[in-house]
């Protein structure tokens, strides 16, 4: 996930981000399973920010499973 997402500011990771980090991982031949993990810790990552007082991110987006 790091390599992916690891220079990218929190306000710029979006649903269209969000899949084009699915389809690499896709690509590179990681299961569905482990991909489904990878996005639950990242849906995870925004959900406690977001309850944060103030709120660490503006807005958390919509994540897709497999």
């Amino acid at each position: 996930m790091e390599p992916f997402f690891g220079g990218m500011r929190v306000t710029n990771i979006t649903t269209a981000s969000v899949r084009e980090y699915i389809a690499q991982r896709l690509e590179a031949g990681a299961a569905n399973a482990t991909i489904n993990r990878e996005l639950a810790a990242l849906k995870r990552a925004f959900n406690v920010a977001s309850q944060c007082t103030p709120p660490k991110v503006p807005h958390v987006p919509y994540i897709p499973m497999l």
